[in-house]
């Protein structure tokens, strides 16, 4: 008698460092493409024709930026979808939205250690910070809250090196146009 197994994937510090950081070929343009896509997508979902917000790091700035203007993510949606690999909201059916597997979000960690996200949903201003602990798997924090008048949306954010700074002009030249 022949058995069936199913495959699984275990909850490791491999894998998360496999599906985050190893992902992508050039670790420097998978985030603003996958950050870029994931705010098309929010503005498109909100019917939002307002401008997305891009910040290219300077030297006296470092943090590169994409703020939108979305639909924004409840608290309970911010923490299961920048918590968790594989969790999206775009694998509902939306065939105008681009991504789905749970993993562009995520996708700063390609570049960086660390990065932030803020929240915007409903009055309320949320700053997390998202960040890898040596070789542990990504954690995310909830740094502050605040009441605000901004409408919804997210921003994410991340540190670009100087050696990198030029190149991301580029970049985001190139995805924009």
């Amino acid at each position: 008698m022949t058995k069936t197994i199913e495959y699984s994937i275990i909850p490791s510090e491999i894998a998360f460092h496999a599906l985050t950081t190893s992902l992508y070929t050039d670790r420097l343009k998978a985030p603003v493409r996958e950050i870029l896509s994931n705010a098309i997508d929010a503005h498109n979902r909100a019917k939002n024709a307002r401008a997305i917000e891009i910040k290219v790091p300077t030297a006296l700035d470092p943090q590169f930026r994409i703020r939108d203007f979305g639909t924004g993510l409840a608290k309970e949606d911010m923490h299961r979808l920048y918590s968790s690999l594989f969790s999206s909201d775009k694998n509902l059916v939306r065939d105008n939205e681009v991504g789905g597997f749970g993993v562009g979000a995520k996708s700063p960690f390609a570049y960086t250690d660390a990065f932030t996200v803020e929240s915007y949903f409903n009055g309320t201003h949320t700053i997390y910070s998202a960040f890898m602990e040596g070789a542990k798997a990504p954690t995310l924090l909830e740094l502050f809250q605040e009441t605000t008048n901004e409408p919804n949306g997210l921003a994410v954010s991340y540190p670009v090196t100087k050696k990198d700074q030029a190149a991301r002009h580029a970049i985001v030249k190139k995805e924009v146009t």
